[in-house]
């Protein structure tokens, strides 16, 4: 016999249970180069969409392992963004521009931990080589013997906190 307003053995399967508050930072990497948003004639790269499905998929899991399933309930409130690409050779011309990458890390935070990109009110960004990890030593203990940091050698670590102005 089923319960009126479940479905499912014992009742269990078919509840949705509400997503998780949570308190900022929220911080998640992505492994990998990334792709910028535009080539040097103004085109966007053809790595763009899997480079961006990358992104998504990173973003969903750390939240998917940080709440067992249930999601996050979205910050309303303004952030700030910091973004910290580790490379083995951040010097290498071949990478693209600090710049023109951030828009894919930022874009899929929208409708996953914050409402709307327009909450965010400051970026930091920086490029950074793996072997000196600037303020990064708790998650990097935690990235450096993913598999997936081994075999690509470069990793993303974004991080999104409550906004905190800064008045002179």
């Amino acid at each position: 016999m089923t319960l009126p307003g479940r479905s499912g053995v014992g009742g269990a399967l078919g509840r949705r249970r509400p997503p998780v508050g949570h308190d900022l930072p929220f911080t998640y990497w992505v492994f990998g180069r990334p792709v910028s948003t535009r080539n040097d004639d103004g085109s966007k790269p053809a790595a763009l969409p899997r480079w961006r499905g990358t992104v998504t998929t990173a973003l969903t899991e750390a939240v998917e392992a940080s709440t067992k399933g249930r999601g996050l309930r979205l910050v309303t409130a303004p952030v700030q963004v910091r973004i910290d690409w580790l490379s083995l050779d951040p010097f290498d011309p071949s990478q693209p521009d600090v710049d023109n990458m951030l828009k894919p890390l930022i874009d899929a935070l929208n409708g996953t931990v914050i409402g709307d990109d327009r909450q965010v009110h400051r970026i930091l960004a920086q490029k950074g080589s793996v072997n000196a990890t600037p303020d990064l030593d708790v998650a990097f203990a935690d990235i450096q013997d993913d598999e997936r940091f081994t075999r690509f050698g470069e990793v993303i670590v974004v991080s999104v906190a409550a906004f905190e102005e800064q008045r002179a």
